[in-house]
């Protein structure tokens, strides 16, 4: 049997075969690039929160190097060792700690007041919360979870 491990930062993880096959049928000659993303090492980001600071406030408080996520103007990519929880502006609520892929769908579907959005992978919220915001708080959300240890 072939060995469906994929390396994930320091984790390894064990790829269903019928998902590897079907990514591979999907994916065609793109799926070796898919594979070889899941072999580098996670990303972590942050996305400030810009009803409680400005990003430019943000980025001159914050004391770590952050590079802009593309998509998200206020998502970072952040380096380094940070423990979110020992920080008064995390508490605050200045900003949330969000891998920069969670942040995409917001970019993706450009959500505009008077919308109905459904989000069916909302825990923790995150997701929701971005498109609230660019939502400018006018317009509905429903957001679901059907993970067992999230509900």
């Amino acid at each position: 049997m072939e060995d469906t491990s994929k390396g994930v930062g320091r984790m390894r993880m064990r790829l269903p075969e019928e998902f590897r096959r079907r990514m591979e049928r999907l994916l065609g000659e793109e799926s070796a690039a898919f594979y070889a993303a899941l072999d580098g090492p996670a990303h972590r980001g942050l996305r400030v929160n810009t009803l409680k600071c400005t990003v430019e406030a943000f980025r001159k408080r914050f004391p770590l190097p952050l590079t802009p996520v593309p998509f998200s103007p206020a998502g970072f990519l952040l380096h380094g060792d940070w423990k979110a929880g020992a920080d008064p502006w995390h508490h605050a609520g200045a900003y949330y700690m969000q891998e920069p892929s969670a942040m995409a769908p917001a970019a993706i579907l450009d959500p505009r007041p008077g919308e109905a959005i459904l989000d069916l992978c909302a825990a923790p919220g995150g997701k929701s919360f971005l498109m609230a915001l660019a939502m400018g708080d006018e317009g509905k959300i429903l957001s679901f979870d059907c993970h067992e240890t999230k509900l």
